[in-house]
């Protein structure tokens, strides 16, 4: 009889150890495309000579793929009012296939994105500058 109440408490510690597991991944998981979210706008403040920011990020971990939207990017210091890039959602995904064989495959998927070539009236330009985009 004492053998099967040690096999119970036994049972029942690794059941409880496996929920907590369970509920941390879930609670990861949701948190996940928050902090994307944060760190995408980290990166895009970091940039010299432009700023933007990021709406939402969703990731879908089974296709290997996140989604970015409210993607607008401008020109920092400069008085023209539109962005140089702005893209409704970046769809962008990656193939586990390859990538368990070492190479990385991905491809990127573009919706509404509008890239803005200009010169304002004050003569200041974007995207014309020393990145050599009118080339």
């Amino acid at each position: 009889m004492r053998l099967l109440s040690m096999g119970y408490k036994k049972t029942k510690v690794f059941f409880g150890i496996l929920v907590v597991l369970v509920v941390a991944l879930i609670g990861a998981r949701l948190y996940l495309p928050y902090w994307v979210t944060d760190y995408v706008n980290k990166e895009i403040s970091e940039l010299d000579g432009y700023s933007g920011s990021v709406k939402d990020v969703d990731i879908n971990l089974w296709r290997g793929a996140y989604q970015i939207h409210g993607l607008d990017i401008y020109k920092t210091g400069s008085k023209i009012p539109v962005p140089f890039v702005a893209v409704r959602t970046a769809d962008l995904s990656i193939q586990w296939r390859t990538l368990f064989e070492g190479a990385i495959v991905a491809e990127i998927d573009l919706y509404d994105a509008d890239l803005n070539f200009a010169i304002g009236n004050n003569g200041q330009t974007q995207g014309t500058d020393d990145a050599g985009w009118a080339k």
